[in-house]
């Protein structure tokens, strides 16, 4: 009976002890599920964080240098700026210059009612109300070709993001290169981190495809003019979806039926419009 007793007095001892060190000592407890989050931060191996930061209200850092700037030169006089045509199932709304290298009556079905600006051409074929100027758009035709070379020329900080799947990411700035195609599923978010100089370069070796109803999202200072992709193979814009940024495409740029751009829209080749919104950059 004197043993039971005695045992009995040890557990409720040790039980007030530990009861008393840890109302003594709050930091032997840490939550590790605290903290802010810094799903802006990408990856230079390749892949978006989502790691919690150590520090609570910590803020996120790009992992990525800030890529030089690409001039446009005087393609960045035109919103859209094709080779081989300019074709439209109207009606779409254009705001700002259109051009068209091609020779031949290669605008068609965009209306001069459609474009809020300047409809250029190298011939007198094209809407009526179209301005002739040959040499201003060889001059932009090149420059749009040397921006082209410049950003491919840029030092690659992340490679082969996702495999090419953009789905559901936060990406800071930074040089992305892809020796694939390129998917956009669901939608994109390019965070400043409230530096309205960040910029973004996106080398595509392939496609670069939207998904339908699908958002590129710029966050936090983030401008469509600081966004450039550059693609060797065609570009398409599901239906309803919307683009931010400045494309140049080696091949023909589609946007199906309600997609809409802000930015610009350079090709070696043809654009092809159904029912859009392309609104040109400020």
């Amino acid at each position: 009976m004197f043993s039971k007793t005695m045992k009995m007095l040890q557990i409720v001892n040790k039980k007030v002890f530990l009861t008393m060190l840890l109302a003594s000592s709050p930091v032997l407890f840490i939550a590790t599920g605290c903290g802010t989050w810094n799903k802006g931060t990408t990856s230079p191996t390749g892949s978006a964080t989502n790691t919690p930061s150590a520090t609570p209200n910590a803020t996120s850092v790009a992992a990525c240098p800030n890529p030089a700037a690409v001039s446009l030169g005087t393609a960045g006089n035109y919103v859209i700026l094709a080779e081989t045509g300019i074709t439209d199932i109207p009606s779409s709304a254009v705001t700002g210059n259109i051009a068209n290298a091609g020779t031949g009556a290669q605008i068609t079905g965009l209306t001069c009612p459609e474009v809020n600006g300047v409809i250029y051409t190298i011939d007198a074929t094209g809407p009526a109300c179209r301005t002739i100027d040959s040499a201003g758009i060889g001059i932009a035709v090149t420059d749009k070709g040397t921006a082209y070379t410049t950003a491919n020329g840029l030092a690659n900080c992340v490679i082969n993001q996702s495999a090419g799947i953009l789905s559901g990411l936060t990406l800071t700035r930074g040089k992305y290169f892809f020796n694939t195609g390129v998917s956009i599923p669901t939608n994109l978010h390019l965070d400043a981190l409230g530096d309205p100089t960040a910029r973004w370069v996106f080398q595509v070796n392939g496609t670069l495809t939207m998904a339908s109803a699908v958002t590129i999202f710029l966050d936090n200072g983030a401008l469509a003019s600081n966004v450039l992709w550059t693609v060797t193979s065609f570009s398409q814009f599901g239906t309803n979806a919307h683009f931010e940024g400045v494309l140049i495409g080696a091949d023909y740029i589609q946007l199906l039926a309600g997609a809409s751009a802000h930015g610009r829209l350079l090709t070696h080749t043809y654009v092809a419009l159904d029912q859009n919104v392309v609104t040109q950059l400020p």
